[in-house]
């Protein structure tokens, strides 16, 4: 468990202006243990790979998938 201090210290260490590189899921599971914050990290990169494909997808098609 964190102490006080230690949740203050990552408070005052995060940069709320850049919040583009550092999502809400990453700020908050910043505050839980490490093991649980590295998964988050995890988690994370492959939900924006996932979006970046369909992003890029998106892109170069005017639907998703082809309507039936």
């Amino acid at each position: 468990m964190k102490t006080r201090d230690q949740f203050m210290a990552i408070f005052e260490s995060i940069d709320f202006t850049k919040v583009i590189d550092h999502p809400n899921i990453l700020i908050a599971a910043n505050f839980w243990d490490n093991k649980r914050y590295c998964a988050a990290r995890t988690c994370y990169r492959f939900m924006r790979a996932l979006d970046d494909l369909i992003d890029n997808h998106k892109a170069a098609h005017k639907c998703i998938r082809e309507r039936t």
